[in-house]
């Protein structure tokens, strides 16, 4: 008789960061800040884009910008982060892995390393781990500090080139 085990993931703990890896392309989950739009990335262990709280009311909220994963209702479309907190379910799959739900739509990680509803629980794309990151109250707090101001600056671009125009007759320089 042979008994095979699968070691199963853990699902987050409330109040705690995590980072969330893809288990086909063992990317890790982020928010381009930009867009909003929800992606898989290399890891880069200074990109704060890239951890997530998995908050007491149930939501993944981004450490840097903190916005929140939205529900994405329609098939193959990228899932995006708002300001409202969307209830997050985490499933056992049959490997071991999580399966991620917002309101019963499954992220997944498609080809082009776009987090997409895909509802497909047999899917290794659809299959996450998470790992807890230690972060302390202060490094979110600069890390979103960081977020805001580099916002800032993006909206007030023309505001600082008008200024620069004073010192400065060619653009170029």
């Amino acid at each position: 008789l042979m008994v095979s085990f699968v070691a199963l993931a853990q699902a987050p703990a409330k109040g705690k960061y995590y980072r969330i890896v893809n288990a086909r392309y063992n990317k890790v989950m982020k928010e381009n800040w930009g867009s909003q739009d929800v992606t898989c990335n290399s890891l880069d262990n200074e990109d704060y884009a890239q951890i997530w709280m998995y908050t007491t009311t149930g939501g993944l909220q981004n450490v840097y910008t903190g916005r929140y994963l939205q529900n994405q209702p329609n098939t193959s479309t990228t899932f995006k982060t708002g300001q409202a907190s969307v209830a997050v379910s985490f499933t056992t799959q049959s490997d071991g892995h999580l399966g991620i739900n917002v309101s019963g739509n499954q992220l997944h990680c498609d080809a082009a390393s776009n987090v997409v509803r895909w509802n497909d629980n047999g899917n290794e794309a659809n299959h996450w781990t998470v790992k807890e990151v230690s972060l302390t109250a202060d490094e979110v707090k600069a890390a979103r500090e960081e977020f805001q101001n580099f916002l800032d600056l993006t909206k007030n671009s023309s505001a600082y080139t008008e200024k620069l125009l004073v010192f400065f007759t060619n653009e170029l320089c």
